[in-house]
């Protein structure tokens, strides 16, 4: 697996620095849970050729894709999950109850590991059997609450990935689909599609506000004090389904574009 995630950065130019075993305790882990744990490892590299935040992390998605696509041939398939690969945010995710996170995540008790903010969310997945990557939060999102729109979602996302194009991917959109996981979890597939809208070059509000649009029909507020939210929400909304259903999104996402 190592071999495999070393050479496809390589082949994009990305220099990989070490591996560092992430320190855990295992005691306070379930028994599943326990018998399911994977070796979680966090991976340092290096991105020279790209200048700004923004440009990095659209080049460490694309190799995180392009392991993903790799692995499809390998045995440890199933085994392998990107929690971030990211250079703003690291996501300490597991299947854990949320009173011993602090504990199984030794990095957390460290008096020398700060952060400028944390956000923290609480749920296991309902839709799908629980599994360590599906534990919140996602890559970007917390997400609690439930997608009903979900297959549809997923077909509509499958049948337009052949037209989906953006200048900053350079021609490359083929080597980043496929954009949704029909194995996956709702919350981990509306994480995916905000995070390839945000990679394509959409601000955060606007990634959340065309995937899961406000009820603005009607409404006294927008439509007095608002209107361009209104007019933001009639003009997309034939252009991207609504992913909807009773949902509470948090979101952590670094911007500098």
């Amino acid at each position: 697996m190592w071999l495999v995630i070393t050479k496809t950065f390589k082949n994009e130019g990305v220099e990989v620095l070490g591996w560092r075993p992430v320190p855990v305790n295992t005691n306070v882990v379930g028994y599943y849970a326990k018998e399911t744990m994977p070796n979680i490892q966090q991976v340092l590299v290096k991105v020279p050729k790209e200048e700004n935040a923004d440009d990095i992390e659209r080049e460490l998605y694309i190799c995180r894709k392009l392991v993903e696509k790799a692995s499809k041939s390998e045995v440890w398939q199933d085994e392998l999950y990107f929690c971030s690969l990211s250079n703003q945010t690291i996501v300490y995710k597991g299947m854990l109850r949320s009173e011993v996170l602090g504990q199984f995540y030794l990095d957390l008790k460290n008096d020398l590991y700060t952060s400028a903010f944390a956000i923290y969310h609480r749920r296991y997945s309902t839709n799908t059997s629980p599994r360590w990557p599906l534990a919140q939060p996602m890559r970007l999102l917390g997400h609690n609450g439930e997608i009903n729109t979900i297959q549809g979602n997923l077909n509509w996302m499958q049948s337009r990935e052949a037209t989906i194009k953006s200048p900053v991917w350079r021609g490359r959109e083929n080597e980043i689909r496929p954009y949704g996981n029909p194995k996956a979890s709702d919350s981990a597939n509306l994480d995916s599609a905000a995070e390839l809208l945000l990679r394509s070059g959409r601000s955060p509000a606007e990634a959340l506000m065309l995937l899961v649009p406000e009820a603005y029909k009607n409404h006294p507020t927008l439509l007095i004090k608002y209107p361009e939210i209104v007019d933001f929400y009639d003009y997309y909304k034939g252009q991207m389904e609504a992913w909807d259903g009773p949902a509470l999104l948090l979101f952590s996402i670094s911007w500098n574009s």
